[in-house]
C-alpha cells in the first residue's frame, strides 16, 4: 500500500545518512558545525513533508491542533485542568500545537520536533567535538550509529516524550560540560515535565545521577548491582510469557492460522534489543578507556549506566523501552564520540567495525519493518 511513496520516504532518510557521513568524514577543516546544519535542514525538510496515515499520531495531533487554533488560551488552560485535551493533555504540549494551529501550518509541528531534537543532538556533538578535540569521522561515525536506529519517525511523530527527552539531554549539557546552571534551566526542566510524563522520570534520573557522580565507588557499584538484580528479576518473572507469545505469533505466521490483524511491536523491540546490545558495547569500551579521571566524562558515563540499565528493567513493557533508550542513545552519543578517539590506544575484544556492523543490521531492519516504513510524502 502507497509502495512507491514509501520507497522515496525511506530512501529519502538513507540518503541523507549517506550524504551526512560523506559531507562530515571529508570536510576540510576540524569542526562538523557547518555539514550538521546542512543535515539539520534537509531533516527537518523531510519531517515538513512528512504525511502521515490516519492511524498516526501525527494525523490526530494535527486535529487536535486545529482544534485548539479554534479555541482561546483560556479555553486552552480549561483543557490542561480538566484534562479532556486528548493525546495533548499535558499544558506545554497544549501550547505547543496550539501555538503552530494558530499560524496554520501543520507541517512546522513535526518540523519543529526534528529542529528541537536533533538541533540538540547536534550542538551537545559540536560543543563535544570542540572541547577534546575530536575529528570529524568521530561525529560520522556517531551520529551513523544514532540515525541507523528506529528514532527518527517517533520524533516526529509522536512528539512530546522526545522533546522532553532532548530537553533533559541540553541541560544536563549545560550544566555538565558548559558550567551553566540557573532559571533557564529550570524553565527547560519545567517544560520537559510538563510536556510529557516521560519528562518527569527524566529529571528524576538526572537528580540520581547527583548522587551516583557525586558519592564512593564501591556505593556506585552496589547501585549498580541492585538495579541490575531488579533487572533480571523482572525479566525472570515475564521471560516464559513473552517466549511464550512470541513462538506462537511466529508459528501462526509460518503455517498462516494467524488472523489478528493488530499492529504488532514484535520488530520494533527487535530493533530496539539490537540497540540496547549496542549500548551495552559503547559503557563497556568507555570503561576500558579509563575516562573516569574527567569529570564530564564520568558524569556522562554514570548517566549512561543508569539509563541503561533503566532500559533493561523496564524493557518489557514497550513504551518505556522506546523512550528510554532514545534518551539513553542521546546520553551516550558524546560518549562514543570520546571513546572512538581513545579506542586505537586500548587493547580490545572488539573493534569499530563492529559497531558500523551492527548499525548496518539495525538500519536494514529498520528500514524494512520498523517505524521508518512509514515514512511517505
Amino acid at each position: 500500500m502507497n509502495v512507491l511513496q514509501r520507497v522515496i520516504g525511506i530512501g529519502s532518510y538513507v540518503f541523507v545518512i549517506i550524504l551526512m557521513i560523506l559531507i562530515i568524514k571529508h570536510h576540510s577543516k576540524k569542526d562538523a558545525s557547518t555539514p550538521l546544519k546542512v543535515v539539520l535542514l534537509i531533516l527537518c525538510g523531510i519531517a515538513f513533508l512528512y504525511n502521515p496515515m490516519p492511524q498516526s499520531d501525527l494525523f490526530r495531533i494535527k486535529q487536535y491542533a486545529m482544534n485548539f487554533a479554534a479555541m482561546s488560551w483560556i479555553e486552552c488552560i480549561g483543557n490542561v485542568i480538566t484534562r479532556t485535551g486528548g493525546l495533548t493533555s499535558t499544558p506545554a504540549a497544549i501550547a505547543f500545537y496550539k501555538i503552530f494551529g494558530d499560524i496554520g501550518i501543520l507541517g512546522l509541528i513535526p518540523a519543529a520536533s526534528c529542529l528541537i531534537c536533533y538541533g540538540i543532538l547536534f550542538t551537545v556533538m559540536i560543543g563535544f567535538q570542540k572541547r577534546y578535540d575530536l575529528s570529524n569521522a568521530c561525529v560520522a561515525t556517531a551520529l551513523f550509529l544514532f540515525m541507523c536506529a528506529d528514532y527518527f519517525m517517533p520524533t516526529i511523530s509522536t512528539i512530546r516524550s522526545y522533546i522532553s527527552s532532548a530537553l533533559v539531554a541540553y541541560c544536563f549539557y549545560r550544566e555538565k560540560v558548559l558550567d551553566k546552571h540557573g532559571l533557564l534551566n529550570i524553565f527547560l526542566y519545567l517544560i520537559a515535565a510538563t510536556m510529557h510524563v516521560i519528562g518527569v522520570g527524566l529529571v528524576a534520573i538526572r537528580l540520581l545521577e547527583v548522587v551516583v557522580t557525586n558519592i564512593r565507588l564501591n556505593i556506585r557499584v552496589l547501585f549498580a548491582m541492585v538495579v541490575g538484580a531488579m533487572g533480571l528479576l523482572v525479566f525472570a518473572f515475564i521471560f516464559q510469557s513473552m517466549l511464550r507469545n512470541y513462538l506462537a505469533t511466529f508459528v501462526s505466521y509460518v503455517d498462516g492460522s494467524s488472523s489478528d490483524t493488530s499492529y504488532s511491536y514484535v520488530w520494533e523491540q527487535v530493533i530496539l534489543a539490537l540497540v540496547l546490545l549496542l549500548q551495552i558495547c559503547v559503557l563497556i569500551r568507555a570503561r576500558r578507556a579509563n575516562i573516569k579521571s574527567d569529570y564530564v566524562l564520568r558524569s556522562y558515563y554514570n548517566m549512561s549506566l543508569i539509563c541503561v540499565l533503566g532500559v533493561i528493567a523496564l524493557s518489557f513493557q514497550f513504551s518505556f523501552f522506546m523512550r528510554l533508550s532514545y534518551f539513553a542513545s542521546f546520553i551516550e552519543m558524546p560518549l562514543l564520540m570520546v571513546v572512538n578517539k581513545e579506542a586505537p590506544q586500548q587493547s580490545l575484544s572488539y573493534s569499530l567495525n563492529e559497531f558500523v556492523l551492527g548499525a548496518v543490521i539495525i538500519l536494514a531492519v529498520t528500514c524494512t519493518r520498523g517505524y521508518l516504513c512509514s515514512l511517505m510524502f
